[in-house]
């Protein structure tokens, strides 16, 4: 399944996987059941029950399954970084300035 807006909420039936991959600052918040989270190559295992949310904090896939029956997650894109901040330096001046750069 391929996301492409901000913010979806998934109802994942009984014995069903959703796998997120390049997902890392992705927000998942449990809305109805329990769903349990792994990262692959990642020792850790998480469960995420109603109203619990977790930000997705590693490069891996991430695999979602229901736990118990069916759950519905929210998953939250991260939002945009802000533009950076670069030193120009004016060549008629040789005087900086710093101002935020659209895609730097």
């Amino acid at each position: 399944m391929r996301f492409d807006v901000p913010h979806a909420r998934v109802q994942l039936p009984a014995d069903q996987l959703l796998r997120l991959t390049d997902a890392l600052g992705t927000r998942l918040r449990g809305i109805q059941g329990t769903s349990w989270i792994t990262i692959d190559n990642d020792p850790r295992d998480l469960v995420l029950e109603a109203g619990e949310e977790w930000v997705i904090d590693a490069r891996q896939p991430v695999l979602v399954t229901p736990l118990k029956g069916a759950s519905t997650i929210s998953v939250c894109a991260p939002a945009r970084p802000a533009p950076s901040r670069r030193q120009i330096v004016w060549p008629w001046t040789g005087q900086g300035n710093t101002r935020a750069l659209a895609g730097a």
